[in-house]
């Protein structure tokens, strides 16, 4: 009797794996990026586009010599991720100052006023996720 539960979920496992359908894989289906680790003389301020899709913006962005983003605000949640160097992720009215260094990810939502200060030098990625809703709904088909 064993054995037959046995092959029997065995069977079970192949009819439905042999079922199931995924998309084929295309080139455009993923992109690996390369970025700087290190920080090179250039600019005061520097930024690169390194990925700009239908949901994603990701951006290098290179402040040099105690140089200041300046205070801004962003229409969609975000993330700053340390690549190179020291710096500060200043939130709010001076409120909160998180320091940035290679490997620190700090995630921020829409509208938070923030300044990016490089302390002396400081090299980040920035991610900005767009069109919320629909990642939001992707995430809840994912929980079914």
């Amino acid at each position: 009797m064993n054995r037959y539960k046995t092959a029997l979920i065995v069977f079970g496992v192949i009819l439905i794996s042999s079922t199931m359908s995924f998309a084929q894989l295309k080139d455009s289906d993923y992109k690996i990026i390369n970025y700087s680790k290190t920080i090179e003389d250039g600019k005061p301020l520097s930024k690169k586009m390194l990925d700009k899709g239908e949901k994603r913006i990701i951006a290098e962005v290179t402040l040099r010599a105690g140089k200041a983003l300046g205070v801004h605000t962003e229409e969609t949640p975000f993330m700053v991720y340390g690549i190179a160097g020291e710096g500060v992720l200043v939130l709010g009215n001076n409120e909160k100052s998180i320091p940035i260094t290679p490997g620190v990810l700090v995630t921020v939502e829409t509208g938070i006023a923030h300044d990016v200060v490089a302390k002396p030098n400081l090299s980040i990625l920035v991610f900005k996720l767009i069109g919320g809703e629909g990642i939001n709904e992707k995430q809840e088909e994912h929980k079914h």
